[in-house]
């Protein structure tokens, strides 16, 4: 899975960066930042497929922040459980060579 350098959700234009340090500096994996529109992700000390996890985290961070739902947002359990879900998903879906017939 690639993990995208900008996005947009409700309009705002969401940069992903790397921080090769932040484990290290902040003891985080990963963090939503809201005053720069940013998603900050380990890369020092992550696999690939926790970097893609850790992205979906703070992704759900995101759009609980956006939506104005703080104790959504807050709670660790429900987001890292989301997380998980929404990257296995991304992870091990497969397509159809037919297109979709009604």
């Amino acid at each position: 899975m690639k993990i995208p350098s900008t996005f947009k959700l409700a309009g705002l234009t969401i940069s992903v960066v790397f921080d090769p340090l932040l484990h290290e500096n902040r003891k985080l994996l990963g963090e939503a930042v809201y005053s720069k529109q940013q998603i900050v992700l380990d890369s020092g000390i992550c696999s690939q497929e926790q970097i893609e996890q850790n992205f979906f985290h703070e992704l759900l961070h995101w759009i609980y922040f956006i939506m104005s739902e703080d104790e959504l947002r807050q709670n660790e359990r429900i987001v890292d459980l989301s997380a998980h879900m929404l990257h296995q998903f991304m992870v091990t879906q497969t397509f159809e060579a037919l297109a979709y017939q009604p």
